[in-house]
């Protein structure tokens, strides 16, 4: 009768024993490493962005504003999209846009006295929305569909055992709402049983929106969204750009998370004749844009040894050393204009016709000025008869004049030539 209450008071403690030994197995398995796991996605950072845009722009030349996406972390970014909105009052465009319309589908169930919210972030550009909603409902349930504005307005609609709800949002209810996150609200106000249903999205943007989708990207990958651009007034403009995608978690006991990710950007570019300024902010490099200041001071530099070789060649001829002059200027001038045509072409003016188109004169000019000093019996008599001499000076002439046409067509600090 005695022996009872021990042997399941030592039952106890063996079954007590067992677990303990099973909890301070593999910790891998346990519930430390859950615990880890979910404070890990609670902070968890899914990627991170480098941004390649000009600060200044020429306008009517196309130029490229990149964005590329980095996986960080031991997980894959599915569904990567970059979209890019133009303020169409700002005067920047897409190159070869056109019209493109935004699509989200949505799905689920509400029940009595419950919501259902969808959030939609409509950017710059938005000409019209609509708002589906397609549902099964019984003689007294009574559904309403609202659509909220990110700054403002309220769009409402509701039926009792309808079939399907609209809202439709012209330009001015867009305008109205403004640029940014809605929110779609469905509402079973009245009813007795759950409701499924099916919201369909649309948004019509004009041709100075773009998306781009991206592929899968595994740890550590990244990959680069490139949009094409064109500034068509002279002032100040704004790019706002969003990044979107999917984080994706796998975890030891087979399950795995999802999590929605979107980056919203601004990005300010001014719209003149000429590039005049670096790029890039603090996620991302300038680009070609951060070359420019160097080829602008060896431009400087440049035009000071043409003077210098112009004054040396004749000008002042009791000019102590004044061939000695002439011959190290030019040489100089040879040189130091090849840096500048190159830091240009290979910065921000590399796919721009106008700067490059004139400088590309005056580099040919230049190579065959100097050419023609270091070996002068390569060129007597085989242009048109002349001498090298008087090739060299009439050279020299028409070098001067595109000069004065490359500074004040392209020159950027003499924008204020030109009404810029």
């Amino acid at each position: 009768m005695r022996k009872g209450p021990h042997l399941a008071m030592l039952s106890l403690l063996l079954l007590l024993a067992v677990a303990s030994l099973l909890a301070m197995g593999d910790p891998a398995d346990g519930p430390d490493d859950r615990v880890l796991c979910d404070s890990c996605h609670d902070d968890f950072q899914p990627f991170s962005y480098g941004l390649d845009a000009p600060e200044e722009v020429p306008m009517g030349e196309p130029f490229p504003l990149r964005v590329t996406v980095r996986n960080e972390g031991d997980h894959d970014l599915v569904d990567t999209s970059v979209r890019i909105g133009l303020a169409d009052d700002q005067g920047l465009v897409l190159e070869g846009g056109e019209p493109w319309t935004y699509e989200q589908d949505e799905s689920g169930s509400v029940g009595w006295q419950a919501t259902a919210d969808h959030a939609l972030e409509v950017g710059y550009g938005a000409l019209e929305a609509r708002f589906r909603l397609d549902l099964s409902t019984g003689l007294l349930d009574y559904v309403s569909l609202t659509v909220l504005g990110a700054d403002g307005g309220h769009w409402a609609t509701g039926s009792r055992g309808a079939s399907s709800l609209s809202v439709t949002l012209g330009a001015d209810d867009m305008a109205e709402g403004g640029v940014g996150l809605y929110t779609v609200v469905i509402a079973h106000e009245q009813g007795l049983r759950n409701v499924p249903y099916d919201l369909s999205i649309e948004v019509d943007y004009g041709p100075s929106v773009g998306i781009q989708e991206g592929p899968d990207l595994g740890p550590g990958e990244t990959h680069t969204f490139s949009f094409d651009l064109v500034g068509l007034n002279r002032g100040p403009g704004q790019a706002q750009v969003v990044i979107q995608g999917t984080a994706f978690y796998q975890h030891n006991e087979g399950d795995h998370d999802d999590r929605l990710f979107d980056e919203p950007l601004t990005v300010d570019i001014e719209v003149g004749d000429e590039f005049v300024g670096g790029g890039g902010d603090d996620n991302g490099g300038g680009g070609g844009a951060s070359l420019l200041p160097v080829g602008q001071a060896l431009g400087f530099i440049s035009a000071a040894l043409l003077v210098t070789s112009l004054v040396t060649s004749g000008l002042l001829p009791r000019l102590p050393r004044r061939a000695s002059l002439h011959c190290y200027s030019s040489k100089a001038l040879t040189a130091v204009f090849i840096v500048h045509w190159l830091t240009l072409w290979a910065g921000p003016y590399g796919s721009t016709l106008g700067g490059i188109g004139t400088g590309s004169v005056m580099l040919v000019l230049i190579l065959v000025l100097a050419l023609g000093g270091a070996r002068p019996a390569l060129l007597e008599d085989r242009v048109m008869g002349w001498s090298n001499r008087v090739l060299h000076r009439n050279l020299t002439y028409v070098l001067v004049l595109v000069l004065v046409a490359h500074v004040l067509l392209n020159g950027s600090h003499f924008a204020f030539v030109r009404g810029g």
